[in-house]
This record gives C-alpha cells, sequence and structure tokens, in this order.
C-alpha cells in the first residue's frame, strides 16, 4: 500500500515537473520573439531598444529593477542581440 502511493507521489511529481517544463520553454519562445521594447528593463530604462545595457546591474537598486535583469533575462537580451 505504502509504495503505491509513493509512485503515485513519484507520477504527480513528474507532471508537475513537465508542467513547469514546459511553462519555461513557453517564457522562452516569447520573450526571445518579442521586441526589446515590450521588455520591463527597457520600459525600467535599463536596455535600450537594440538590448544594449544603459546601466550596469551592480547599480540597480530595486527589486523591480534586479528582477527585470535576473539571469533568465540577460539570457535572453544577451541571445536577441546575437541572433539580432
Amino acid at each position: 500500500m505504502m509504495d503505491e502511493q509513493k509512485i503515485q507521489e513519484d507520477r504527480g511529481m513528474k507532471d508537475a515537473a513537465k508542467v513547469i517544463s514546459a511553462f519555461t520553454v513557453f517564457k522562452f519562445i516569447k520573450m526571445m520573439s518579442d521586441p526589446f521594447t515590450k521588455m520591463e528593463a527597457y520600459k525600467l530604462g535599463i536596455i535600450d531598444e537594440k538590448g544594449k545595457f544603459l546601466r550596469k546591474v551592480d547599480t540597480l537598486e530595486t527589486n523591480k529593477e534586479k528582477q527585470s535583469v535576473d539571469s533568465f533575462h540577460r539570457l535572453i537580451i544577451n541571445l536577441k542581440k546575437i541572433i539580432i
């Protein structure tokens, strides 16, 4: 009985991991296809319309500014600059 419950829990965790992975891929593709001007970092004046950083990450003060250029967003910004 305990083994069956453990198997069900494992399946539930695997399903949740698949959903999270699918969401991350969707977010990545969506952000790659959107222009820089739709990014929060642009709206906050951290990057320009071509993705060039106008402010250094160390100088950001608010949480909103820091979250707009976290490692995931910096990856997107830099990949888009390479592709464009």
